[in-house]
């Protein structure tokens, strides 16, 4: 079993800031990669796993942190649907999208037991 907790990894200390200039986003795709195959070679050199197929561990792991990362993307998403179709309801009561958008995508987030940042 995977305990993040217990891996400290002196690369996860890049500023977001400047990931967020070089892709648009908070991590790049290309660095989920590489993260992925650090994490698992730290694991396996620090003796806490026993890897046997490198690529292919270093493969789920970053299938596993990409769809972390993107968790909050499909909420938002989703909440994004839902405001279609009570879009005339908001209009005539005069609440606005940005309002009920939080209010939305907060309450999805609480059903599916998610912490957003």
């Amino acid at each position: 079993m995977f305990y993040p907790s217990a891996v400290k990894l002196s690369f996860l200390d890049i500023q977001s800031e400047q990931i967020r200039k070089r892709s648009g986003m908070l991590i790049n795709r290309d660095l989920v990669s590489y993260m992925a195959a650090v994490v698992v070679k730290k694991l396996a050199e620090g003796g806490l796993v026993e890897v046997k197929n490198g690529p292919l561990i270093a493969q789920r792991v970053r299938q596993a942190m990409v769809e972390e990362i993107t968790v909050e993307d499909r909420i938002s998403e989703e909440a994004r649907q839902i405001l279609l179709q009570y879009q005339e309801q908001m209009r005539n009561s005069g609440i606005t999208y940005q309002e009920m958008f939080k209010k939305v995508k907060a309450q999805l987030a609480r059903d599916k037991k998610l912490v957003l940042r």
